[in-house]
């Protein structure tokens, strides 16, 4: 898929009388970066490829779809859905099993375990990796149709519920790879703007480390490039902890570059040998701001065409963009690169 994808960008112009107006200053500005940031990475890359995997999500699998992943259709469309990304030749597929889908107290919520289950079955059937993020479902309709409800929960109980949600995918689904916390600032703004410091973050870290069976699981933690490097820093210093996850959507503010900022992000993982990660990966359509992921007009807008061919985001040549990581940081460098696939965008690449 990414060989497809990086040609098609590489050789392809787009006229620029087709971008609509309201979106050429978008696109120019965005256009900018990328190829400021490649040529970079191109004076660097000494050609040669290294040993990653390429994934994708399956979005049709995603917690936000609420009781439709219940209904009687739904496990056979994740299978075609499968069949397809591996056909493409994806190797490992992420699923976002999301608080508070498992548990107890919500509804349905083992009908949800044995979907989970049953999909993470059929990645592993497969051959391909298995990574699951254990992230937190977004209440807004835009995003679900599930009825959830943050109000009054404090980040003490919430971190606690986690930490039995990620006790329960690593016993039951099995996962090669596990996320246990990423997007602190995202948090904050789903859980009423209680701030997740660094240092209680860690905490949180360093609980689920300290009294998890792993059961042969890989687990990471990270946070967006837009995030401060400080939880970075904080939790590459947790022993157990096996590798960093940096989601990359924004490619940067008028202060901040968050390419750079990633790479800062690697480099802080390399220089405590933590394997690396990128569980998402989407070109945002926005400049002159720092958008969130609640940002709906940015989240929907990210799904159009509009400045096809960068909403890949690979006029990066990634090949090049893995071997400036790996040279300069990481020995053993893996990546999920989540191809266009995600809860913002549209599926293109089928």
């Amino acid at each position: 898929m990414l060989n497809i994808l990086g040609r098609a960008s590489k050789n392809n112009s787009i006229d620029p009388s087709a971008i609509p107006n309201k979106f050429k200053s978008t696109y120019t500005e965005l256009e900018r970066r990328l190829n400021e940031f490649d040529a970079r990475l191109s004076s660097t890359w000494d050609g040669k490829k290294h040993d990653v995997i390429f994934g994708a999500e399956l979005l049709t699998a995603n917690s936000h779809r609420g009781e439709g992943l219940l209904e009687p259709t739904s496990f056979q469309g994740n299978v075609v859905y499968l069949d397809a990304l591996q056909k493409l030749g994806v190797q490992g597929v992420t699923i976002a099993v999301s608080y508070p889908l498992l548990q107890d107290d919500f509804p349905r919520s083992s009908e949800y375990l044995a979907f989970f289950k049953k999909v993470a079955q059929e990645v592993k059937r497969r051959g391909m990796t298995l990574n699951v993020e254990s992230g937190i479902v977004f209440p807004q309709g835009e995003f679900t149709t599930l009825k959830v409800d943050y109000t009054g929960l404090t980040l003490d109980e919430y971190f606690k519920r986690q930490e039995r949600m990620v006790e329960i995918i690593v016993r039951e689904i099995h996962p090669d790879y596990l996320t246990i916390g990423n997007e602190p600032s995202t948090g904050t703004d789903l859980l009423g703007g209680q701030k997740i410091t660094v240092e209680r973050y860690t905490q949180y870290v360093r609980d689920v480390i300290d009294g998890l069976d792993k059961k042969g699981a890989l687990i990471g933690a990270g946070a967006g490039d837009w995030d401060d490097t400080k939880y970075i820093e904080a939790f590459a210093k947790i022993p157990g902890l096996d590798y960093i996850d940096i989601h990359m959507y924004p490619l940067g503010s008028p202060q901040t570059d968050f390419l750079e900022r990633a790479v800062q992000m690697a480099e802080i993982a390399q220089a405590h040998n933590k394997k690396l990660i990128s569980s998402e990966m989407w070109l945002y359509k926005a400049v002159g701001s720092l958008p969130t992921h609640i940002n709906l007009i940015i989240s929907l807008r990210s799904g159009q065409n509009i400045s096809l061919p960068i909403w890949t985001m690979s006029k990066i040549n990634l090949n090049q963009l893995i071997s400036f990581l790996e040279k300069q940081m990481c020995k053993r460098l893996k990546i999920f690169y989540q191809t266009p696939l995600a809860l913002r965008g549209c599926i293109i690449a089928l």
